[in-house]
């Protein structure tokens, strides 16, 4: 359907009462079941009488959801479902046809509890003119704003074109990194059929401009050469790159694709060292304190064509290599001590608030508009 069906149709929808004990959440456009939605949903279950809806793409997808039911995202019964809920949460733009309610309360999560690379109207002369439309007319429609640190603040006041309540709680979705569940950990390696006993390392970059793959190649055979018996390596692409997740590292038998793993907090949690480099989710797991390292070889270019960056990529407290060779001997010769010191002061300077209980306060917000 067109961006006229759908807004006719939940116009429409829009005339009838509002269910306020129905909660409606989406993660990344019902495509997955994680992320600070994820979180959120988990602790609101907690309250029996909340009537939790997911929308999914393909529910089937999903058997871990456990709260709830779900619909079809895009569906008649998703349309209806959302026009009479009392709360809305997702961590994506909605559609141009998306419009809140008066007596709606739209929260609106994001999907990066702080960002590294340049976002929305601090970024608008790489978006597309559709993106830039859709971005301005949904945060008119937000009523609250989640944010995980003061800096982080700061760049939505600047650059989200909105200017509503921003909530100072922390990360849902990096309570799980702060908490460290050590069952769950079992649980995870279970089902991803790795050994207890095993150290993961993961690579997860972001995506560049053009979905070009040319940056991301790690030698995963020198950097785990001698000691595979005691590694498990993980790959987990953005998911603009979904389609290439599966070949790009084929050549390593040892290898493990989970792009396609719901939760990326799950895969974090088991992580015992992460390579990343430029996306957001190096400051999630900073709150691990367990080694993380920047693997940048197209550094300037990405800088120069692809976005600006927030901070000066130098003065993070993550080590940063050019090439494979500058990787392995960072992956081997990992200072953690020093590390462990300039992340805690980092986190600090950011204001970073990671006190482990942001679901069950986000919840507890939730209820209080429920109420209403």
């Amino acid at each position: 359907m067109s961006d006229f069906i759908y807004k006719l149709i939940f116009r429409c929808l829009s005339a009838l009462p509002i269910n306020h004990k129905k909660v409606m959440f989406v993660d990344y456009y019902g495509s997955r079941y994680g992320c600070n939605p994820k979180y959120i949903s988990k602790a609101l279950s907690k309250y029996k009488d909340m009537d939790i809806i997911w929308a999914f793409v393909d529910a089937s997808d999903h058997p871990e959801c456990s709260e709830g039911r779900s619909v079809k995202w895009g569906s008649l019964k998703f349309l209806y479902e959302l026009a009479t809920s009392k709360v809305f949460i997702t961590n994506f733009r909605m559609p141009l046809w998306y419009h809140r309610r008066k007596s709606q309360n739209f929260i609106q999560t994001w999907h990066t509890p702080m960002n590294i690379k340049a976002i929305e109207k601090d970024t608008e002369n790489t978006l597309t003119p559709h993106y830039v439309k859709m971005a301005k007319s949904e945060s008119k429609n937000i009523s609250l704003l989640i944010s995980t640190a003061a800096y982080a603040t700061q760049i939505f006041k600047r650059a989200f074109w909105y200017s509503g309540e921003i909530f100072e709680v922390g990360a849902p979705r990096c309570d799980i990194l702060v908490n460290q569940p050590e069952e769950l950990k079992d649980t995870i390696k279970g089902r991803l059929g790795i050994d207890k006993a095993k150290k993961v390392v993961l690579y997860a970059p972001t995506f560049r401009k053009g979905h070009s793959l040319d940056c991301y190649n790690v030698d995963f055979g020198q950097l785990i050469d001698g000691i595979e018996s005691d590694w498990v390596v993980l790959t987990r692409l953005h998911p603009h790159l979904q389609a290439h997740a599966k070949g790009l590292f084929s050549k390593y038998a040892f290898v493990k694709d989970v792009t396609d793993y719901d939760d990326l907090q799950e895969i974090l949690l088991i992580t015992d060292v992460l390579i990343s480099d430029y996306s957001g989710l190096i400051f999630d797991y900073a709150l691990t304190k367990n080694p993380c390292i920047l693997y940048t070889p197209d550094l300037e270019e990405y800088c120069s064509k692809d976005r600006k960056l927030y901070f000066e990529i130098d003065k993070l407290p993550f080590p940063i290599c050019r090439n494979n060779s500058e990787l392995t001997h960072s992956f081997r010769n990992f200072d953690i001590e020093k590390y462990q010191h300039d992340v805690d002061l980092f986190l600090k300077s950011i204001g970073m608030i990671s006190n482990g209980n942001a679901s069950e306060r986000i919840a507890a917000q939730i209820v209080e508009m429920t109420n209403k």
